[in-house]
């Protein structure tokens, strides 16, 4: 077995050195929950929920040609999803390309990759896709695409969390998508096809994490204390509830419904 490996992997003594597995960088669920994709910065594996077990990887290892950084990734379905990368520019001064591979795990693995979406808005901070749309958070603002296409900018104001999220509840005519406004602690949520938003005014703290139910009717925020977490109405804005966690400050990362949105 030593054999096949290259002299930077034995030690001294001839023992062998196993290298210690990326740390991961993202980790998403799909829209029906049964499965998820987790992302290090040279590859994404998914797996299934029930039973948990991997079914699918791609590292550079696999024949994947893997010259850049993963940042995150978001899984459509169990072989379909789109990993956001960021890729050192050639020449010399320029900022770095920040851009979305598209995945399908069904071909082999060199001809895996079938579309790439070039950032509109700098470092992709998040991403989420829903049916044939995908929104974009940028450094200052979101991009929503149907399939590769831009279709609408958004300005969110400074985003570092890459906050948003977004459902499709019944197709693309039900489409609704929930942002950052420039304002701190407020929160904007747009419907496809319509003018305007509906604002929110979430916290007086700033938002940490945002989240929408699978209908598209309820908005969940957290608060960056992490102790509070409200419910809105997506229509009207309206406070439908209140949750306290706790006194002690706290991160949270990830708000989820219910199936059922309730």
């Amino acid at each position: 077995m030593a054999s096949t490996l290259s002299s930077s992997e034995l030690a001294d003594d001839g023992a062998v050195l196993v290298p210690a597995p990326d740390p991961l960088v993202h980790v998403a669920f799909n829209q029906h929950g049964t499965h998820f994709v987790a992302a290090t910065a040279t590859g994404f594996y998914v797996f299934s929920c029930h039973p948990l077990e991997r079914v699918m990887r791609r590292l550079g290892s696999d024949g994947c040609t893997f010259n850049f950084n993963v940042t995150s990734a978001q899984l459509l379905t169990r072989s379909q999803l789109a990993v956001a990368t960021r890729r050192p520019n050639d020449v010399s001064g320029a900022v770095d390309d920040h851009v979305i591979d598209f995945w399908n795990g069904m071909c082999k693995p060199k001809d895996a990759r079938t579309n790439t979406v070039r950032s509109p808005c700098g470092a992709v901070g998040g991403f989420r896709l829903r049916g044939d749309h995908m929104l974009v958070a940028g450094e200052g603002t979101a991009t929503l695409f149907d399939g590769v296409h831009w279709e609408k900018e958004v300005t969110t104001g400074p985003n570092p969390l890459g906050l948003c999220a977004m459902e499709e509840p019944n197709g693309p005519a039900t489409l609704v998508y929930a942002l950052p406004l420039p304002e701190a602690g407020s929160v904007q949520v747009r419907r496809r096809g319509r003018a305007g938003s509906v604002s929110v005014r979430a916290h007086g703290s700033g938002v940490a994490c945002l989240a929408l139910s699978r209908d598209g009717r309820l908005l969940a925020t957290a608060g960056s204390r992490g102790t509070l977490l409200r419910i809105f109405s997506t229509a009207d804005g309206t406070k439908l509830q209140e949750l306290r966690r706790g006194t002690d400050g706290a991160d949270i990362h990830c708000i989820a419904f219910s199936p059922d949105s309730r």
